[in-house]
């Protein structure tokens, strides 16, 4: 599985994913993670404290599709099968 990484506060993986995303977070890192489809219209949504290293997103409730993945405003895209 290749690490899509995002900037140098995060990365995740697996893309493509189906039921869900994990985000390798900067141990500094504090804010939200949000998935967007490909309208702009938002998903999911998760909020991080600062101090988590890996985040667990459920994203099993989403269509087979491309969404775009948004960690405190980098963005990424990511493909749900």
């Amino acid at each position: 599985t290749e690490l899509n990484e995002v900037n140098e506060a995060a990365s995740w993986y697996p893309n493509p994913a189906s039921d869900f995303i994990y985000i390798n977070l900067n141990e500094n890192f504090e804010g939200e993670i949000r998935v967007y489809d490909m309208m702009g219209k938002k998903v999911a949504d998760s909020t991080v404290k600062k101090g988590h290293g890996l985040h667990v997103m459920s994203i099993s409730h989403l269509s087979t599709g491309i969404y775009t993945l948004d960690i405190g405003g980098a963005k990424s895209k990511v493909l749900v099968k």
